[in-house]
């Protein structure tokens, strides 16, 4: 193979090396600030939940019981 195909070739591996190196950084980043965002989105709900008033809290808890299909199920009509 003469040298300046070779010379060409290993300049594209080089390349394409780089670029896999490049996105797997770029995928690692995207990861890291994933999970930070995700702890700061929770740690804004629970200090607002922390601030709500006992009655409202009440009401949360109630709407994600009454959300649960199996809440529903045990439900029995009340009979006359």
């Amino acid at each position: 193979m003469p040298a300046h195909r070779l010379h060409l070739r290993s300049a594209k591996l080089r390349e394409s090396q780089r670029q896999r190196r490049f996105d797997t950084l770029q995928k690692k980043h995207f990861v890291e600030l994933e999970a930070k965002v995700r702890i700061e989105f929770e740690r804004v709900y629970i200090s607002i939940l922390e601030k709500r008033s006992p009655i409202q809290k009440l009401s949360h808890a109630t709407c994600k019981t009454l959300a649960q299909p199996a809440y529903h199920a045990n439900i029995k009509p009340l009979e006359d």
